[in-house]
């Protein structure tokens, strides 16, 4: 069970892990203007990482910590203020509902979580927005009197940190972009699909969380190369992804897993054949799912008439490039 960092001492060690990883594989870094609430707009001292194309920037409050991201290299000699994509910030110490970050851990396993504010300063942008749109995974998180359902950014000390922690602020920069809605099917009953937190509360072990945090890299991979395909493509609430026919009628649905087990497969063909059920459709179905996924399953899934898309992991990143 994920449970909430409170003690002083553990989050100052996860802030200090946090600043370290990034600082330690920035590419470059430098004093740059950087807007947003609280901000104001003071030159500050951003790393940036090229590889996973994303800024870092933190503060240290009398009560929090405070962590902002964006995207693309900053421009370094510009007097215009940049753009935050997401904070991730936490108290010190306890706990405090108010902020958009959180440290969870599970035994030896520690994770940065986030509850779904994503601000913006715009009409519609926010926690509905994101828990209707985030393709990423949510978990619960007991914090000594509740429990709270929260999303997954990454698990320290995993390879696939900042590639994690990457898809998450890109995944909030889509989802903030205006042009969601021009992505939303016609005809889609969203009440069936949406991310209403109800049913009961699920407990995984260590290594299921850390597949977990993979979902989002998964996503974010395959949704790059449908649009690099030409295809459009959109999410909604479970929905992992769907591509959108010339008159707004889903053409195919998309479930990923990140592991090949027989519980995760006959989730994915349980989730395709119920969605496209309920959608009153008949779009071609996919099974996203790893390469090492046996014969005997696939042959399973082509009698259901459901096609299976394999990834493997090259470089902390999913690759689709050998079942095109």
């Amino acid at each position: 069970m994920l449970s909430l960092v409170t003690s002083e001492k553990e989050i100052r060690k996860a802030q200090h892990l946090l600043s370290q990883t990034i600082t330690s594989s920035a590419d470059k870094h430098g004093e740059i203007s950087v807007g947003g609430k609280g901000w104001n707009q003071r030159a500050r001292l951003v790393y940036w990482n090229a590889i996973y194309d994303f800024w870092w920037t933190t503060r240290e409050e009398t009560d929090r910590y405070w962590n902002s991201f964006g995207l693309g290299e900053p421009r370094w000699d510009s007097k215009y203020s940049h753009n935050i994509v997401v904070e991730i910030n936490y108290p010190k110490e306890g706990k405090n509902n108010r902020l958009s970050g959180l440290i969870a851990v599970d035994g030896e396993r520690t994770y940065l979580m986030q509850r779904g504010r994503i601000g913006g300063g715009r009409k519609g942008i926010g926690k509905t927005l994101f828990c209707d749109n985030f393709t990423g995974e949510w978990q619960d998180v007991w914090d000594g009197d509740n429990f709270s359902k929260v999303a997954y950014v990454g698990l320290f000390k995993s390879p696939k940190f900042l590639a994690q922690l990457a898809a998450f602020v890109k995944d909030v920069s889509r989802i903030k972009d205006n042009r969601i809605e021009k992505l939303l099917p016609k005809n889609m009953p969203l009440e069936i699909f949406s991310n209403e937190f109800q049913g009961t509360k699920r407990y995984h072990m260590p290594d299921t969380l850390e597949q977990q945090c993979n979902h989002g890299l998964v996503i974010s991979a395959l949704r790059a190369e449908l649009t690099n395909k030409g295809l459009k493509v959109g999410n909604r609430g479970r929905i992992d992804l769907y591509t959108l026919g010339k008159d707004k009628e889903i053409t195919t649905l998309y479930e990923a897993k990140t592991d090949d087990s027989i519980n995760s497969c006959c989730h994915a063909i349980g989730q395709l054949l119920y969605y496209s059920r309920r959608l009153k459709i008949s779009p071609r179905l996919v099974a996203v799912l790893p390469d090492t996924i046996t014969s005997e399953t696939r042959n399973i899934f082509r009698d259901l008439q459901i096609d299976v898309l394999t990834y493997n992991w090259k470089n902390n990143q999913p690759n689709f490039k050998e079942s095109w």
